[in-house]
């Protein structure tokens, strides 16, 4: 379940990509308030980034009066009802919880729909004297270059990510989305990924143990010392697995077994498998057998099938040798 806050971004998102997609909406002033606290450059750059913004969909940006906060009265009034709407929405619901994100914005819309329902006819009359929109939609995402470390990990936003080792090295280009990330080398796109956020996670590390599995087995001490330890391990299940071998095998054993564990995983996709059956063995204390496992699980090796073979006389052979014997004297000499 996805408990989502009454005001949280997504409503907010909402709101603003009803904004842009509102062929009504031909004004917008801009506050100052969205400017707080930002260094200059950053506040260059959000104003070019609005110009632009309304530049592109025909809108004439306007800024209010100092001291006349009534001169934006319309849009916070709007603002405010819906968001009323919204609290009593969820008092009828009598719960804040969604099964997902999309759950929510489907819900979101419904209530939107409904309120602009009494607009409709006056929206009918205007409509045909407004500007048809653009063909094509106006960015929506924000373009971010990073450098791959040579960890295989990129920073977006103060949260760290791993990418596949192949990248190390190379520079990307980010298109930063609301909810994902998708990066591009050059011209091709060669990852896509879900966008996290610092008051979601218990750390700023959001890591994917096939990324780096074939870089870390080299150096399995390096698993034991990692900042990010947790993050590697995929789930509960590897979690418990590594707090066992933490316990049952030395410090240079633990480490080695259990990435070569993540890597017949990864290398097999067998995660949630592997898992269980390591689990099994735990709780039925039986010894954890790395070759074992690795025979049983690695897939590219399966094994024969035994076949019952009775073995034969080598005498046999020794008919189809051929025999020349010569006679000299009383000696008798077999020659082949």
């Amino acid at each position: 379940m996805t408990k989502i806050g009454l005001y949280g971004l997504i409503l907010s998102s909402y709101l603003v990509s009803n904004f842009v997609s509102n062929p009504l909406a031909q004004t917008a002033d801009s506050l100052s308030a969205a400017f707080k606290n930002l260094t200059q450059a950053a506040k260059d750059d959000l104003t070019a980034q609005y110009y632009e913004l309304c530049a592109y969909y025909g809108m004439e940006p306007t800024r209010n009066n100092k001291g006349v906060s009534h001169e934006n009265g319309s849009v916070e009034s709007s603002h405010g009802h819906l968001k009323n709407r919204v609290d009593q929405e969820l008092l009828l619901r009598s719960s804040n919880d969604f099964d997902s994100v999309s759950a929510y914005e489907h819900w979101i819309q419904h209530i939107v729909l409904n309120s602009n329902k009494r607009n409709s006819k006056n929206f009918s009359l205007e409509q045909a004297a407004l500007h048809p929109l653009p063909i094509h939609k106006t960015i929506d995402y924000e373009l971010i270059s990073t450098t791959v470390s040579s960890l295989s990990l990129i920073v977006i936003r103060n949260m760290t990510y791993s990418v596949p080792s192949r990248l190390a090295g190379h520079t990307l280009t980010i298109h930063l989305y609301q909810r994902t990330i998708v990066a591009y080398l050059g011209c091709s796109k060669v990852l896509e990924m879900e966008r996290k956020y610092g008051n979601e996670q218990p750390t700023r590390y959001v890591i994917d143990y096939r990324h780096i599995i074939h870089a870390l087995i080299k150096k399995p001490q390096a698993f034991r010392f990692c900042k990010y330890r947790n993050e590697i391990l995929p789930n509960a299940t590897y979690k418990n697995i590594w707090q066992h071998l933490d316990v049952t095998e030395t410090k240079e054993v633990a480490p080695k077994i259990m990435l070569r564990i993540l890597k017949l995983a990864a290398d097999y996709n067998c995660e949630f498998t592997l898992g269980q059956h390591i689990l099994s063995l735990i709780q039925s204390k039986s010894a954890i057998d790395i070759q074992v496992i690795e025979r049983d699980f690695n897939g590219s090796n399966p094994i024969l099938p035994s076949i019952d073979c009775k073995q034969h006389s080598l005498t046999n052979y020794d008919q189809y040798i051929p025999t020349l014997t010569k006679t000299t004297g009383d000696e008798s000499h077999a020659t082949i």
